[in-house]
This record gives structure tokens, sequence and C-alpha cells, in this order.
């Protein structure tokens, strides 16, 4: 921020034309409104971020936990019941990763001649 204020002290006393001066803070003013608004939306895309993280956590945990249960299940599960399960469990990772995958943007259209 600094920068900005030497920056802006060197136009005050070489500016010869409160016109150019005032089109220059009103660019700098533009660009400081950006930067707070890229910030804000960084902000909530690693806010994002780690809730998903979360859930995933979460998932995962569950997961492992069921894989635990099966396995202390001994003799009375057979491994037709492990498999189906666990082939359950990868659908759902699936469907997890599929709903999280942005979409592809839309082509853009080709030129009319």
């Amino acid at each position: 921020m600094s920068d900005m204020h030497d920056l802006l002290d060197k136009l005050l006393l070489h500016s010869q034309s409160p016109e150019k001066l005032d089109r220059v803070l009103g660019i700098l003013h533009h660009i400081s409104q950006q930067q707070e608004r890229i910030m804000n939306t960084m902000d909530d895309v690693i806010n994002d971020l780690a809730d998903t993280k979360g859930k995933l956590d979460t998932l995962v945990t569950a997961f492992s936990d069921l894989r635990a249960q099966l396995a202390s299940a001994g003799p009375t599960v057979t491994q037709a019941q492990i498999d189906a399960a666990f082939a359950s469990v990868e659908a759902v990772k699936a469907e997890i990763v599929a709903t999280m995958t942005p979409p592809a943007p839309p082509a853009d259209p080709a030129p009319t001649a």
C-alpha cells in the first residue's frame, strides 16, 4: 500500500493537469476496488475449499470405519458382501467427485462470415 501512496505523492508533485490527475486517481480507485473484490472472491474460494475438505474428511473417516467394521465381522460376512459394500462406497465416491467437478465452459461460438 505504501507503493501506492508513493505513486500518488509523485503524481501530486509532478502533475500539471488536474484533469489528468483526476483520471489517474479514478483509475487507481478502480484498481483498488477490483483488488478488494478479488480478495473477497479468494476468501470465498478458500472458505469453500476448507468446507469441502472437511466434508470429504468426514466421508473418508466413515469409509475407513466401514472398512474396519467389515474386516472385524469375521467369517459371518462373505467376500461377496464385502465386495458389494466396497463397490457401493466407490460408487458414492465417484458421485461425489462428479458433483464437485465443475462443468466445462461452453465452446466459443463459430465466427460468422
